[in-house]
């Protein structure tokens, strides 16, 4: 069910947005992937953006994710589905820097940005 609510709340922002791929796709393993994925989606307006994240088999236990597409001078609450804690960054910080991601193998995280006023 929380599943579902998420994906109600995120579905707008989706079907209207920019779609970004963040990583370069890799070789499938076992039919069950490879290392890292990401794809952004950047809604229109870019005051939200949504980064799925996804680990397959082997890869490193860590990811740096540059989020693109982002106003440079505008800072953006990070937030991730799977943790209660948040931050905030600039588009341009996002863009240079990136978000240290750490999932397990055959795992995924949702890191939702959106424009601070």
């Amino acid at each position: 069910r929380a599943a579902v609510a998420q994906y109600k709340q995120l579905r707008a922002l989706v079907r209207d947005a920019k779609i970004i791929h963040l990583l370069p796709p890799r070789d499938t393993a076992d039919g069950l992937g490879w290392g890292w994925d990401a794809i952004q989606a950047v809604a229109p307006d870019q005051n939200r953006a949504l980064v799925m994240v996804y680990r397959a088999q082997g890869g490193g236990d860590t990811q740096i994710i540059r989020p693109r597409g982002l106003r440079a001078s505008q800072r953006y609450r990070v937030s991730y589905a799977d943790s209660t804690t948040s931050s905030e960054h600039s588009g341009a910080e996002l863009a240079t820097s990136g978000l240290t991601v750490s999932i397990g193998q055959l795992q995924a995280e949702i890191i939702t940005l959106t424009a601070v006023a």
